[in-house]
């Protein structure tokens, strides 16, 4: 069985149901900092037996495959209607809990679906309200909406093919003056956790953390308990651990590897050398030792796809959306979520001598030591923060960081101006 297109018909106005963004074109939610992670770039072909163009289906499945890495099922999921019914039948777990990267599903003609069901994507939930991205049948539209619970548009149920992780997604890490690694999660000040190790670097990754120790040995651990830390059987300059606790390396030689795993070795061979990396849900981009920036979706080895010339880049980051950004070597920042090829990067008018992503947020420290922030991914925009920096970091969810000339941290999760607070610590160096 093909799986039909579905669209959401007009229900009743709502106070707890809000459209962020809405239009025909992927640009409208786009250029409001609402991502379709790439989408844009793919919504002609079909996944997962979907109907091409534009329809709830497609996008759910697309989204599955690409940010959260769900293997293709086996089997037809039907209509939107029937996804939920066909994925339990399949071991899948159904049930009424909603998760980042689930799938809310809507029988036939429940919450103002149509006949055919719906489908959507969790990008969000705090306990009472949902947000999800979704496509419509035929010419969209493509919104963003958040939903709130008891309300008549409320999910019928919810899919968990593969969820994203969430713990973890505001953690900070520092390294102290002395080089001890603290952690913590919440956003007031104090609450440091001693992490119980020595670094000279460390990275965050929902709940896993990575350090690199003075002998460059990679170290990680999934708890900000004291001590605790695994030996992963290597040897690097640089360690960063994506959202699903997906970790790579450069090693001393500059070649990248990476491991989902935790325990020593496992390590496998990305088949590409590099000065940087980074990676953020699965996708993970490189900057190569001639400038050229390169990027992917999978840990297998191989399959780089380039996205820019030699002579381009200085330093590359990725966020948990697949937001790629990175640092041209004049000083010019440039953008985009889509990585099927080279080109189609946005300049953002912006130089830069640090850059920072964090859901799909951009965080810059600019030549005069400023920090600018901004959601979305068109020219220019940028948000003065009303602080300055000597280093910047921004957490997994977006939380924004920075480390200040007297050394003191302080954070925030709003991007308006001013507004930091005082996190009651000194670092020498905050989580990469």
């Amino acid at each position: 069985m093909t799986l039909l297109a579905t669209v959401i018909a007009s229900g009743p106005a709502s106070a707890s149901v809000t459209v962020l963004c809405s239009g025909g074109s992927y640009s409208t939610c786009i250029n409001s900092g609402h991502t379709a992670h790439g989408f844009e770039q793919h919504y002609q072909n079909g996944y997962w037996g979907a109907y091409s163009g534009h329809n709830c289906t497609n996008y759910a499945a697309y989204l599955e495959s690409t940010v959260n890495g769900a293997a293709t099922p086996a089997y037809q999921l039907g209509t939107a209607a029937q996804w939920a019914s066909s994925a339990a039948a399949h071991g899948v777990p159904v049930n009424a809990s909603p998760a980042v990267g689930a799938i809310a599903q809507w029988d036939a003609g429940s919450g103002g679906a149509s006949p055919d069901g719906h489908v959507a994507y969790v990008e969000g939930w705090d306990g009472t309200s949902l947000v999800i991205s979704e496509d419509n049948y035929s010419a969209g539209p493509f919104r963003w909406r958040t939903i709130t619970v008891g309300d008549p548009q409320w999910p019928s149920h919810f899919i968990h093919f593969k969820d994203l992780a969430t713990t973890g997604q505001n953690r900070v890490s520092v390294l102290d003056p002395a080089g001890n690694v603290f952690a913590k999660d919440g956003l007031g000040g104090g609450g440091w956790l001693d992490q119980g190790a020595q670094a000279t670097a460390v990275s965050d990754g929902g709940p896993r953390q990575a350090l690199l120790n003075s002998a460059q040995q990679v170290y990680a651990k999934d708890d900000t308990a004291v001590g605790g830390w695994l030996d992963q059987g290597a040897a690097a300059s640089k360690v960063v651990v994506g959202l699903t606790g997906r970790m790579f390396i450069i090693t001393p030689d500059n070649w990248v590897y990476g491991k989902d795993t935790l325990g020593a070795g496992g390590w496998l061979n990305q088949a590409a050398q590099a000065t940087d990396v980074a990676v953020g849900q699965n996708r993970v981009a490189i900057v190569t030792p001639c400038g050229a920036v390169y990027a992917k979706d999978n840990l297998g080895s191989g399959g780089w796809i380039q996205q820019s010339d030699c002579y381009t880049a200085t330093d590359v980051e990725v966020g948990p959306t697949g937001r790629v950004a990175f640092i041209r070597v004049d000083g010019e920042v440039f953008a985009k979520d889509d990585i099927s090829g080279p080109g189609g990067w946005y300049d953002q008018v912006a130089a830069a001598t640090q850059l920072r992503i964090g859901g799909a947020r951009l965080v810059i420290l600019t030549p005069d030591s400023h920090v600018y922030a901004k959601d979305h991914l068109g020219a220019g925009g940028w948000l003065d923060q009303g602080a300055q920096a000597v280093e910047i970091a921004v957490t997994k969810q977006g939380r924004l960081v920075l480390r200040n000339s007297g050394n003191y941290v302080y954070a925030k999760d709003d991007t308006n101006p001013g507004g930091w607070i005082d996190q009651g610590a000194q670092a020498l160096r905050l989580a990469g």
